[in-house]
């Protein structure tokens, strides 16, 4: 089996950079990072990432800033006549708050243009593209266009890797030392299926992603569920369920296109 395996959210925290390149140096499993160019740590953490050469580096382009006490804005324009931004200059914290703006479309692949020129001149060697909070899906007009962005750029289009399946995704734990068993648990349900798409955020629990907090996460939640992450994707049973269920680590240069992407990707965020 084929484990598609992306950690997320690269230069949103230092908590997110070092877990991730923990991950990274360990090697059991991670082989794609998403990096955030409008993160306020990517500079540091490019310095490091760059120097691993057996993981594929996507863009995570960012056009929503989630949180309320951790904040980001584009790398182009934040004037008042700015379609994508608030009165601050950040980015707007849904999705939905964003396609009520009905924003420029040309204005996002500008900001685009802006957010690969940065992690390329950063030298971060980038293969493939991904979005934060996938804003195609609900502003009008970007899902085309965010397509041939990606096609002109030459990178590799991560929506055409999803994959569903009956196991879902690792769910959650009680408690943090419980998280593993889950793991092994969704291994067992996935282990009939040619590739799997396994998708993680991991960041180390500290006052940083305390702040990961918003109306619908309270402070807490969300750090302990990345530190779990953190502690599945840098652990050694890796190298048991590696054997056991014959899984293959794979980065998106060495997976398979699915033909039910786009549908297994609506149904991993419950759009219908």
């Amino acid at each position: 089996m084929k484990l598609l395996s992306r950690a997320d959210d690269f230069g949103s925290a230092r908590a997110a950079n070092k877990a991730i390149l923990e991950a990274v140096e360990a090697g059991h499993v991670i082989r794609n990072v998403s990096c955030m160019a409008v993160g306020p740590y990517i500079e540091e953490g490019a310095e490091y990432l760059k120097k691993y050469c057996h993981i594929d580096i996507g863009i995570h382009v960012t056009l929503n800033a989630e949180w309320d006490e951790i904040k980001w804005g584009p790398l182009t324009r934040v004037d008042s006549a700015s379609t994508v931004t608030d009165a601050r200059g950040y980015f707007l914290p849904s999705q939905q708050m964003l396609a009520e703006r009905k924003p420029d479309v040309a204005e996002i692949i500008k900001e685009y243009d802006a957010q690969l020129d940065k992690l390329t001149m950063l030298g971060l060697r980038v293969s493939y593209a991904d979005s934060h909070m996938f804003p195609e899906l609900f502003v009008e007009g970007l899902d085309t266009e965010f397509e041939q962005w990606i096609k002109r750029k030459g990178l590799l289009n991560s929506t055409e890797y999803y994959s569903s399946h009956e196991a879902g995704i690792p769910a959650f734990t009680e408690r943090e030392n419980e998280f593993l068993q889950s793991m092994d648990t969704w291994l067992q349900k996935a282990r009939e299926w040619e590739q799997i798409f396994y998708l993680t955020h991991p960041a180390i629990a500290n006052e940083e992603t305390f702040l990961f907090a918003n109306a619908h996460f309270k402070r807490g939640v969300v750090q302990k569920e990345r530190q779990e992450e953190y502690l599945a994707v840098t652990s050694l049973r890796w190298e048991k369920w590696c054997e056991q269920y014959e899984i293959t680590p794979v980065r998106y240069s060495q997976a398979t296109k699915q033909d039910d992407s786009k549908q297994a990707l609506k149904k991993m965020l419950g759009i219908e």
